[in-house]
């Protein structure tokens, strides 16, 4: 009977390790509030903004940062004196900044435009970059260089043109998104009262197919995925199409398993997107600046047409489900040492069930329960 001890144990050990996983909550829906978005639009406000764009400006600043800072990953020393650059680019707009320091060299940015009322409005993008080979080049300037570059000029322009808000505005450069969302976890973990969140990661690959946005449905909120499409179809010249992640793709994610709604829109749907991210070609010679212009237009109409909503209140809640792929990628990521015990002692239960069936102890346990 040892070994159907052994297995006793190591379930109930399992259980109860797995019982604390951050993110074991993932299993059950997340509930996230439904708000109403406008559906009159200050057409006249934005495409004035709209038409401050400055593509010789993204083009400029694309191929000062991709030349300066050809690695950015999370924790290494380019990595964290490409935020520094970045700090400095927004302050030079004169927008506040706040710095966000994690367990890791680069921190986190989060530029704030203030408005009357305790509600948020974010638009988000991620500061690092990732070679998938080790110790190769992770040039990122699609992912996320782009959407980088995307943020500052509409905050350049917003800045310019200044604009008393109800909501606050809020863009979060955020640190170590590609090794797990990590950052953006860490942060949207001790945020409140965020009203809508769009996430800007990878905005410049137009080759794929004819130019489109692609409008991430299956992890998102409706409420904002509907708004979103109006705001294409109104202030930009390209369309959308749907499309689909299969899994936890961005830091949108972050916000929504924290309860906030939020939507993901990228540079076209995922088949078409750009197929030389997370390698050495991921390079400027890949990047259509009019498309990351589309872009600066859809963060201009959404800051703006969101952040002037009169009024806030949510009537009703959606529920957003995780897969359970994305808790294992969590998990492995972001609550490692637990993960890595709960892998132990499944591989423990997994061994103490192989010598059950070897030893027939199984069918001990069967005569027992006839008795």
């Amino acid at each position: 009977m040892a070994p159907i001890t052994g297995l006793a144990i190591s379930l109930v050990l399992l259980v109860l390790q797995t019982a604390t996983l951050r993110y074991i909550g993932l299993l059950w829906p997340v509930k996230v509030p439904i708000f109403e978005y406008p559906s009159e639009f200050h057409q006249n406000t934005v495409n004035g903004l709209i038409e401050r764009i400055n593509e010789t400006r993204i083009t400029e600043q694309l191929r000062h940062l991709a030349g300066a800072f050809p690695h950015r990953e999370f924790n290494s020393d380019t990595g964290e004196s490409f935020a520094v650059e970045i700090e400095s680019l927004l302050r030079d707009t004169g927008v506040p900044v706040d710095i966000y320091h994690h367990g890791w060299r680069q921190p986190s940015l989060i530029a704030k435009i203030p408005g009357t009322q305790q509600s948020k409005v974010v638009v988000g993008c991620h500061l690092d970059s990732l070679n998938l080979v080790p110790f190769l080049s992770s040039p990122g300037v699609d992912d996320d260089l782009s959407g980088i570059v995307t943020l500052l000029e509409a905050i350049r322009i917003l800045q310019q043109n200044p604009w008393e808000f109800r909501q606050s505005l809020e863009f979060h450069f955020y640190a170590a998104e590609e090794p797990g969302l990590r950052g953006s976890l860490d942060i949207l973990a001790n945020y409140s009262d965020i009203v809508a969140f769009l996430q800007q990661d990878m905005t410049g690959f137009s080759a794929g197919a004819p130019p489109h946005f692609g409008v991430v449905e299956d992890y998102a909120s409706e409420s904002l995925i509907n708004y979103v499409k109006r705001l294409i179809e109104t202030y930009c010249t390209i369309p959308y199409r749907s499309t689909r992640c299969g899994q936890i793709c961005s830091d949108h994610s972050a916000a929504l398993i924290n309860g906030f709604p939020a939507v993901y829109v990228l540079e076209s749907e995922l088949a078409a997107s750009n197929p030389y991210i997370h390698t050495e070609r991921d390079t400027l010679e890949h990047i259509d600046v009019g498309h990351v212009a589309q872009h600066v237009r859809l963060v201009l109409a959404f800051a703006v047409e969101t952040a002037l909503m009169e009024t806030v209140e949510a009537r009703g809640e959606q529920s957003v489900r995780f897969r359970w792929t994305d808790i294992v990628i969590l998990s492995a990521t972001s609550d490692t040492l637990r993960f890595v015990m709960a892998c132990i002692i499944l591989s423990g239960a997994v061994a103490n069930l192989v010598l059950v069936l070897r030893s027939g102890g199984h069918r001990n346990l069967f005569k027992l329960h006839e008795n």
